[in-house]
């Protein structure tokens, strides 16, 4: 079976700062990014660039996509699904 996601928007959203301290909490992204136990979001915001998306797979389920792009991972881009409110690895 073909699944077809399609975006809600092509446009990225800005991530708000309840998102980013909920990002901030996720043990994927306090080791990608070496998260300091001291780190505020906006000081994490201000070196990690990020977008989220809607995605919608076209059948049941729509989600958030958070990608993150930052400094310290030299390029390297962690993305972030968000189902119901959860995160999922």
């Amino acid at each position: 079976m073909v699944y077809t996601l399609s975006m809600r928007s092509n446009k990225g959203q800005t991530i708000n700062q309840r998102e980013w301290n909920e990002i901030m909490a996720q043990p994927v992204v306090e080791k990608f990014f070496e998260i300091r136990s001291f780190e505020r979001w906006d000081d994490f915001a201000a070196r990690v660039y990020g977008a989220k998306f809607m995605i919608d797979d076209g059948i049941s389920e729509t989600y958030i996509l958070y990608t993150l792009v930052g400094e310290y991972n030299k390029g390297d881009v962690l993305m972030l699904k968000r189902v119901n409110g959860h995160f999922i690895e």
